[in-house]
């Protein structure tokens, strides 16, 4: 007999490189999305909010090229009022502590700058 769990819906997917990023309940997952078959190719799965569902995943293309799948690329991750930013690699490390950071009402959605070097975010009430 195998367990059953579910964490939350899919609210949020955002391809990069040859990979597809999955915000699946409070987790983060990625698949290899060259292959038919995903569900047996999902390469990585962390809890990244712990209190909220991730709606939405945005990649800093600036700090690397959009086709690459370096994980030196920063991506900022959110859900509810809760917002993560940080390099991919960091978040893949199971020892890194990921640092939530928390804004004044619900994100709607974020967006890298032109120049990488600032992450705006439209909230419910901008």
């Amino acid at each position: 007999m195998e367990p059953i769990y579910h964490d939350g819906a899919i609210c949020a997917l955002q391809f990069y490189g040859s990979k597809l990023y999955s915000g699946e309940g409070p987790n983060l997952c990625i698949y290899d999305y060259q292959d038919e078959n995903l569900e047996k190719n999902k390469i990585f799965e962390r809890k990244i909010i712990p209190k909220n569902k991730i709606h939405g995943i945005k990649f800093n293309k600036q700090n690397s090229d959009s086709h690459d799948d370096s994980d030196d690329v920063v991506i900022a991750i959110w859900g509810g009022r809760s917002l993560i930013i940080s390099k991919l690699s960091d978040l893949k490390d199971a020892n890194y502590e990921i640092k939530e950071l928390f804004v004044g009402d619900w994100i709607m959605t974020c967006e890298f700058s032109n120049c990488g070097k600032k992450l705006y975010v439209l909230n419910a009430h901008n």
